[in-house]
């Protein structure tokens, strides 16, 4: 896509496999490659739910690697849900 950035962090991450951050024209950013905590699945797909502690803890370590003032807060949509 015209406009967009992709940096990889695969080791700097501790106890992490690694994140990734891609930007999009219009500011919105899409981070993967952070591993979920281990947990039992529910039996229906349905059921299952963002970690919220999880999502947080990606939150702070992309405002870190990104600067993003500790006053600001970035919003956050997981699975088509606003969290």
């Amino acid at each position: 896509m015209k406009g967009s950035q992709q940096v990889f962090f695969q080791s700097d991450v501790p106890g992490r496999q690694g994140i990734d951050i891609t930007s999009f024209p219009g500011g919105e950013l899409y981070v993967g490659g952070w591993g979920a905590a281990p947990e039992e699945l529910p039996e229906l797909a349905g059921d299952v739910h963002a970690q919220l502690g999880e999502v947080e803890r990606m939150k702070e370590t992309v405002k870190g690697y990104l600067r993003v003032p500790e006053d600001e807060e970035l919003g956050v949509f997981c699975g088509g849900e606003v969290l």
